[in-house]
């Protein structure tokens, strides 16, 4: 975040350097005979004004550096948002999801089971057994797969060269690192935690369609009920943000920052505030970079 104090008559201009495609903010002509509020900005945009959140200066959030990825539903081919907010083609591979460390660790399943990674220039196969429907990959590069085998789902890790199975029961994960890593124990299931070693359950009576976690360890989830979008506090799931229901999967950047398929496959944003749609193609998976 970016604080700025002002004590004398000015003409204020903010524009965030790292950025040029920022939208420029003026406070023209601040009243100095009251002490000036602090003025606060996060990476994504949201204004906040002595601790209350005033509004989201950008009509279409900036992803920074940390790549955003998406498969598109009609082609299954692997696009990447680029800085001016265009989509870029990564090869021809074919995939069903995906998951992102960095713009050179991009992994992702096929409908055959096999996974694949791009290392920024290239896809090559991972492995073709087990046959895997989803991975998620850490901040650390720790990856873990889901392997389809009713009616008990299996977790793999990736130890470099092959999966060595790492627990059962497991349908859709989502990985901060080695030690932190959260899953659903059904489709729909309960919100489980696992670190590296045991499964613990850490709420049991809401069913969950989906997770996402945030690189900051911000946790969100789709409600099995309506298929709205939730926040974890730390010991429960929050009401539902905003009126979007129906959603098919989730993303997410920060704790104020999520990214979503709605229920007709376009892509949305819940930016703290409110929901927006960002773009018209059909989308069949989508996820945002660890780092």
């Amino acid at each position: 975040m970016r604080k700025l104090l002002v004590s004398t008559t000015v003409i204020l201009f903010l524009v965030c350097a790292a950025d040029a495609a920022q939208p420029k903010i003026s406070l023209d002509r601040i009243n100095t005979s009251q002490p000036f509020p602090s003025i606060l900005m996060d990476e994504d945009a949201n204004i906040t004004l002595d601790g209350g959140k005033i509004k989201n200066f950008r009509s279409e959030p900036d992803i920074g550096i940390r790549p955003f990825v998406q498969i598109n539903k009609t082609t299954g081919r692997v696009m990447m948002r680029e800085s001016s907010g265009e989509w870029a083609c990564l090869g021809d591979k074919v995939l069903t999801s995906v998951c992102c460390q960095n713009a050179n660790n991009i992994v992702g399943c096929n409908s055959a089971g096999e996974c694949w990674k791009w290392d920024g220039e290239e896809w090559s196969r991972l492995s073709t057994s087990p046959t895997l429907v989803e991975c998620s990959i850490g901040i650390d590069g720790t990856l873990f797969g889901v392997h389809p085998n009713n009616p008990s789902y299996y977790i793999y890790k990736w130890t470099g060269s092959a999966w060595k199975i790492a627990g059962i029961g497991v349908h859709h994960i989502a990985v901060v690192d080695a030690t932190h890593v959260y899953f659903l124990n059904g489709s729909p299931g309960k919100f489980w935690f696992f670190d590296g070693a045991v499964g613990t359950e850490l709420e049991g009576t809401t069913y969950i369609d989906s997770i996402s976690v945030a690189k900051d360890g911000s946790l969100f989830a789709i409600l099995h009920s309506d298929g709205s979008l939730v926040k974890w506090s730390g010991s429960a799931w929050g009401s539902s943000l905003g009126a979007a229901t129906g959603l098919k999967q989730i993303a997410a950047k920060s704790g104020t920052m999520v990214w979503a398929v709605g229920s007709d496959d376009k892509l949305y944003y819940w930016n703290g505030l409110t929901w927006t749609k960002s773009s018209d193609d059909t989308v069949g998976s989508i996820a945002m970079a660890m780092m």
